[in-house]
């Protein structure tokens, strides 16, 4: 959907220009990385606010980067992606009506309102729909209590328009009460359904659809208070730097280290103390995982992606029309389709059935796992950047494009140019590396950590260098070229 509406194209092929704020809770936006090596949108209409939420803890630089972009009168919308964990009804109020919320209008030190320069259009929350029945049971489970279902649950009845994404992983009739329950939920809501979140923008774009009054009952409150932070960290912030000691917080092995998010208050830029909401209501935290080695294939995949996740392969799924063993005649194609449909609806069942027992087994040896992302490094494809995404039961990896370090500009560009560039790099390997943010609960970091260094290259492996982990490995881009050659003789 983000890509859609970069892309600045409207169903009625108008064009539009659009700035977009990534929000990630992490200390590292892996969000705004992707996008900066897209060829999507221009790098200065992308914002990246991180280590916090827009909700709660990055509320005064989200509004001043807001007032900022609406006086410069240069973009027609602004799309505002904000962290899986944020609540969207403490971001809607910042667009409030000073005078119509008198509790509003004291958190503002100048005329200058979010009400007086921007409308809020529309909120728009993605389900993902082979999950959702276990957030609903988790909540039955726990009536009342503040789950990481409850904050899911919330974000579907504080938003105009839901997306019931990843319809490939669910049947028609699981999709069906998917959409009744959201329905129940929610009932003033837009459903849409939709594969890898493609819709059709104008749904979502200038729909007029958000109105302030729908949604005056959703507001928690989590404040902070000046004791719960200790000195040491008031003494950081105040020098600009992160809260509570980054060493502590650095768990460090013999070829990786893990960055544990600050789970704790802290003071905004204006100085005012915030409270992480998704910490204190949820316990939603993260950390960040890094190495400068790559991974073993095999490993990586057989004791991480494949004994941990189900993973995405549904842009590859065949069309039954193009299958050559579709027999001619209306009546044969009745049978076959009927057949086909069974052996569809044998294998999705057979893959919920192993995505329930792979959570299982992930949550007991990991913890439970909201959302993991970033840059993979793999000894098999040593000039690709990889890309790994997941969330909830499916992984999904990708290697769009090359390493910075084979950039010519990189080299022969400017020093400014080189300099941006080069921010990454770590020699001998310039900017290849593990860089891979964890969210959720009670995550065993120690574990994750241990699973993700037993997949990397061993001492042994990782001194034989490129020539030799080609040799071992293959390199996937090489034997394609050659593969390529091969066909051209």
């Amino acid at each position: 959907m983000l890509k859609h509406i970069l892309e600045g194209k409207r169903a009625d092929d108008d064009t539009f220009r659009t700035a977009v704020i990534v929000n990630d809770l992490a200390e590292l936006n892996i969000d705004k990385s992707l996008i900066d090596r897209s060829s999507l949108i221009q790098s200065d209409d992308v914002i990246a606010m991180q280590n916090g939420c827009v909700c709660c803890t990055l509320q005064h630089d989200f509004v001043t980067q807001i007032l900022g972009l609406a006086k410069q009168r240069i973009f027609d919308y602004l799309v505002i992606e904000a962290s899986g964990v944020s609540e969207p009804a403490e971001i809607a109020k910042l667009f409030a009506d000073c005078k119509e919320d008198p509790d509003h209008v004291t958190e503002h030190n100048t005329e200058d309102t979010l009400h007086n320069f921007a409308r809020l259009d529309t909120c728009v929350t993605i389900v993902d729909s082979a999950d959702f029945f276990n957030n609903l049971e988790s909540i039955k489970q726990s009536p009342g209590k503040s789950s990481v279902s409850r904050l899911l649950m919330e974000q579907v009845e504080y938003a105009n328009v839901v997306i019931l994404n990843k319809i490939d992983l669910v049947n028609k009739t699981q999709l069906s009460k998917v959409s009744e329950n959201i329905s129940i939920l929610n009932p003033r809501a837009r459903i849409l359904t939709a594969h890898n979140s493609n819709i059709d923008i104008s749904h979502v774009v200038n729909s007029g659809l958000y109105k302030a009054e729908e949604f005056a009952s959703f507001h928690h409150i989590v404040l902070a208070k000046e004791e719960d932070v200790k000195y040491c960290c008031m003494e950081a912030v105040a020098r600009g730097q992160l809260p509570c000691c980054r060493s502590a917080r650095t768990n460090q092995t013999a070829n990786s280290k893990v960055v544990l998010g600050y789970d704790g208050p802290k003071k905004d830029s204006a100085g005012a103390l915030k409270q992480k909401r998704h910490s204190a209501r949820f316990g939603i935290n993260s950390f960040i995982y890094e190495a400068r080695r790559p991974f073993h294939p095999d490993r990586f995949q057989n004791d991480f992606i494949a004994k941990f996740f189900i993973y995405d392969d549904s842009d590859s799924d065949d069309d039954d029309h193009n299958d050559p063993r579709r027999p001619i005649g209306n009546r044969l194609n009745k049978a076959w389709q009927k057949t086909m449909d069974a052996q569809k609806e044998a294998a999705l069942r057979k893959k919920q059935k192993e995505a329930q027992a792979k959570k299982v087994s992930r949550t007991e040896t990991m913890g439970n796992f909201l959302r993991s992302k970033g840059f993979l490094w793999l000894a098999n494809r040593h000039d690709m950047v990889g890309i790994l995404s997941h969330a909830n039961n499916i992984m999904s990896l990708d290697f769009p494009d090359r390493w910075e370090a084979l950039n010519p500009k990189a080299w022969e560009g400017s020093e400014e140019e080189k300099k941006v560039i080069r921010k990454d790099w770590v020699e001998p390997w310039a900017d290849r590396r593990q860089s891979l943010v964890f969210i959720g609960t009670d995550l065993k970091y120690n574990a994750i950590q241990k699973i993700l260094d037993d997949c990397l290259l061993t001492d042994e492996e990782f001194a034989m260098g490129p020539d030799g982990w080609k040799a071992l490995f293959g390199d996937i881009l090489w034997d394609a070229a050659c593969n390529n050659d091969d066909d051209d003789e």
